[in-house]
């Protein structure tokens, strides 16, 4: 009897064992989840900017063709000054439009890095469960034998 009681113990000390291991995960899957949703934060803020850089570039491209055609009409040295201004202008634009779809770009590769470590947690959070709801079943069928013995 005292070995079956003894044994049983055991079981419930494996079963609090597994409700730390939940726990930690919980926490490692609530840290995963807040770096997440900052990238997604971050990765919308990004792609806002492309947004308004991507109009800011069109907005330079028409103020292109108004030159083109000005100095068509009127070749002078203020129309290819002009021109320049316009053309650097557009330059930039297009820089900083390459520069925010690299981040765009690594802001995805991270989101996508914490998916799959919250899928590895949730694999292993249902793992623990497993074994919980096993060691929990042997102690209550424990509880059972030791009821009907007594």
């Amino acid at each position: 009897m005292k070995k079956t009681i003894n044994d049983r113990l055991i079981l419930l000390a494996t079963a609090q064992e597994c409700m730390a291991d939940v726990a930690d995960k919980m926490v490692q899957w609530d840290k995963s989840q807040l770096i997440m949703e900052k990238s997604a934060f971050d990765s919308m803020n990004v792609s806002d900017e492309v947004l308004r850089l991507s109009k800011e570039g069109s907005v330079l491209v028409d103020r292109l063709i108004e030159s083109c055609q000005a100095m068509l009409e009127n070749p002078n040295a203020v129309e290819h000054q002009k021109m320049s201004v316009v053309l650097e202008e557009i330059y930039k634009v297009f820089y900083n439009i390459s520069v925010a779809s690299t981040n765009v770009s690594m802001i995805s590769h991270k989101i996508e890095k914490e998916a799959a470590a919250q899928k590895d947690i949730e694999e292993e959070l249902k793992e623990v469960l497993v074994g919980v709801s096993e060691s929990i079943d042997s102690a209550v069928a424990c509880a059972e034998l030791i009821l009907a013995e007594i």
